[in-house]
């Protein structure tokens, strides 16, 4: 089950298949080896989605569904992103759908929106992601129940931005600050979802004498890193 958007362009606009092909390939990730899809994974957030072209073979009943709006061409490109996401998922995602419909005068058709007009339009700002936000929380709800672990939508969101952030803040600080990636994981024992990063760069030269264990938010006991270094496991 995914989330599906379809691209026109105005008659008589001079964009060609090319220039969205060159503009994809710019500024999201280089296509398949068919150079029909770019699928863009984020390896410091997680997320994930992917552009693809799309050709009167891909969908039954094509010309009905997808030709025949007065005014506008199908340019052939279509965007998908999966349901039952976090919900940053479509945050990090639809900052670039609404830039690369911007950038190229695109119109979009929208199946899923109960208020789409029917017929290509230009999608108001973060009109797209609350339309996904809203069916991908329902999904969520519907395919996990309430024993199922969380981490809160706020804090979540916090450590998406941090991430999306993070080679941006190191270039700000430069070889002053080391900025890590934060992870969510599960305890194994208890199922409960914590943070966790590392240190790993230039780590032994910013704490080789002392470690601060922090946990739950609170600085904890202060000890020798010799003392952490040899102690058992």
């Amino acid at each position: 089950m995914s989330y599906d958007l379809f691209f026109y362009k105005q008659k008589g606009s001079p964009l060609i298949g090319q220039a969205i092909r060159d503009y994809l390939a710019e500024n999201l990730t280089k296509p398949n080896e068919q150079n029909t899809q770019w699928w863009f994974d984020n390896e410091d957030t997680g997320v994930y989605f992917c552009f693809e072209t799309t050709d009167e073979g891909d969908f039954e009943n094509y010309n009905e569904l997808f030709e025949g709006f007065d005014g506008f061409e199908n340019v052939r490109f279509m965007f998908n992103i999966n349901f039952i996401r976090p919900d940053f998922f479509g945050q990090d995602a639809f900052l670039f759908v609404e830039k690369f419909i911007k950038d190229l005068d695109l119109y979009v058709l929208n199946p899923q929106s109960e208020n789409s007009p029917g017929n290509p339009s230009k999608p108001g700002v973060n009109e797209l992601y609350k339309n996904w936000a809203a069916i991908n929380n329902a999904s969520t709800a519907e395919s996990f129940g309430k024993d199922d672990c969380y981490y809160p939508l706020v804090e979540c969101n916090e450590i998406w931005r941090h991430n999306y952030n993070k080679w941006n803040l190191q270039a700000q600080y430069n070889e002053v600050y080391y900025v890590p990636k934060v992870y969510l994981i599960k305890e194994y024992n208890t199922n409960r979802i914590v943070t966790q990063t590392s240190w790993v760069e230039k780590a032994t030269k910013l704490f080789n004498t002392l470690k601060f264990d922090i946990k739950d938010g609170e600085l904890g006991e202060v000890v020798s890193w010799d003392k952490v270094y040899n102690s058992k496991p």
